[in-house]
């Protein structure tokens, strides 16, 4: 006997895009491979990760969200994707326009602030930045790197360049790979940010993001991560909001008080498997 057809939503969130599951429970069973499957590019629908919904464990939240990295490995945290599961929550009725929602990194709130069709402007509150560490990494041709690493849910490594055109010109993969893999960073490795400042609390970025294994459009835990690095090494005031521009779009950061991620989260179109 065949499986049941399963549906899905194929969302995006700056072009940071995601296979969502709106019944996690319906795909149990599955193993890495199967949801790496999903996220090729040629063979399957496409992502740079999964999003699966669950019934919540605690009361007080709407549901839990489960994140897995395009190579099918589980991730506690992705801020563009936490956006997009409280769209599709609201969108679906699972949860009221201001929700709590449970991950691998702990409880988060949402609000939708507005929705025009398949088009919401999400934002999501973090836990605080993790303490910010600057690090200095001995790079392949005998070059160093000075880094500022922090966890915003998953770990990141925040590299500042003199300008955004320096900004473009970054060979993010090639370096991203060999930074990602450092031994500071050992054993599960880090996600790598290039940002430079454009502007007053406003910042150029690109992102090598691990577990894709490259380059992605935005990334939602990488904004956060750059505002509190920018904050940290007095680049930027942390009592304003911080925009962080990537190549898929702008996200704003807030440090003062709470910390939260806005932005712009987008359902693309719905299918069976």
């Amino acid at each position: 006997m065949g499986r049941m057809a399963r549906t899905f939503r194929k969302m995006h969130g700056c072009g940071n895009d995601f296979i969502l599951l709106p019944d996690g429970n319906a795909f149990a069973g599955e193993d890495d491979g199967f949801f790496a499957a999903l996220c090729d590019r040629r063979r399957g629908i496409g992502a740079d990760g999964i999003l699966a919904l669950f019934p919540p464990t605690r009361p007080d939240c709407a549901f839990r969200m489960q994140y897995r990295n395009a190579d099918g490995a589980e991730a506690s945290m992705c801020g563009n994707g936490a956006r997009c599961a409280a769209f599709a929550a609201f969108d679906l009725g699972l949860a009221p326009r201001a929700m709590a929602f449970e991950t691998g990194a702990g409880v988060h709130r949402a609000d939708i602030l507005s929705r025009n069709g398949n088009l919401a402007r999400v934002r999501v509150a973090f836990p605080p930045p993790g303490a910010v560490e600057q690090v200095t990494l001995p790079l392949s041709g005998g070059t160093e790197r000075t880094a500022f690493a922090v966890d915003t849910g998953v770990p990141h490594a925040v590299l500042f360049l003199g300008s955004p055109e320096a900004v473009r010109a970054c060979e993010v993969v090639s370096l991203g790979r060999e930074i990602r893999s450092a031994p500071a960073f050992a054993p599960a490795g880090t996600n790598v940010d290039f940002a430079a400042l454009s502007g007053k609390n406003a910042f150029a970025a690109r992102v090598y993001e691990r577990g894709v294994e490259d380059e992605t459009p935005a990334c939602g835990t990488g904004a956060v991560a750059i505002a509190a690095a920018a904050a940290a090494a007095g680049l930027a005031d942390a009592t304003a909001p911080i925009d962080v521009a990537m190549p898929g779009g702008t996200l704003s950061v807030r440090l003062a008080s709470a910390t939260t991620l806005e932005g712009a989260a987008c359902k693309v179109f719905e299918g069976t498997l």
